[in-house]
């Protein structure tokens, strides 16, 4: 190689440099566009979900309203304070089980069935030892009709959401149960 084919070559190799460093920084690909956001997917409720949350809403409706009695009319102050407990428990349970059905077509009702209400009534007239023995009695009742109701949707139930709800509920029954004994 000839001296001025060597100068050529060592006055264009810097030259040559910068114009490919300069060529790579204009021809940077543009960021990614960002990803669409996932859809939350709501679980499906199934015919035995449908009738466990229509028995929830109507168990916290009527527990709601004799708890409310409990609170004023109990002649026990552990009563009138479980009472005021329940209360406060049924309300943060009927809030999760509201925004539970809220993305499917179910409606709850917010008033109690006919025949629980004769209950919530004759507790409301009661006052000291009588509304405790009566309180008592349907706190028993109520515990045991609905903890078969929770165990079998804690078994069979697919939807956590529901299943996790059934197992809070059933911890505080039977916290309920050991505070009435």
């Amino acid at each position: 190689m000839s001296t001025a084919s060597r100068f050529r070559l060592h006055a264009l190799l810097p030259l040559m440099t910068s114009l490919l460093a300069l060529g790579a920084c204009t021809h940077a690909q543009p960021p990614a566009p960002p990803l669409p956001p996932l859809k939350a997917t709501v679980a499906a409720l199934t015919p035995a979900d449908i009738t466990f949350v229509q028995q929830l809403n109507t168990m916290n409706i009527v527990q709601s309203a004799t708890a409310a009695s409990a609170k004023t009319n109990a002649g026990r102050s552990d009563l009138a304070t479980l009472g005021a407990t329940i209360a406060q428990d049924t309300t943060a349970q009927q809030a999760t089980l509201a925004k539970l059905v809220a993305p499917h077509t179910i409606t709850l009702p917010t008033a109690a069935p006919k025949e629980d209400q004769s209950v919530i009534n004759r507790l409301k007239t009661l006052h000291g030892a009588a509304f405790d023995r009566q309180y008592i009695r349907y706190l028993t009742r109520e515990i045991a009709r609905m903890k078969p109701v929770l165990d079998a949707e804690i078994i069979a139930s697919s939807n956590m959401d529901l299943v996790k709800l059934a197992k809070d509920i059933n911890t505080k029954l039977a916290a309920y149960q050991a505070q009435i004994q």
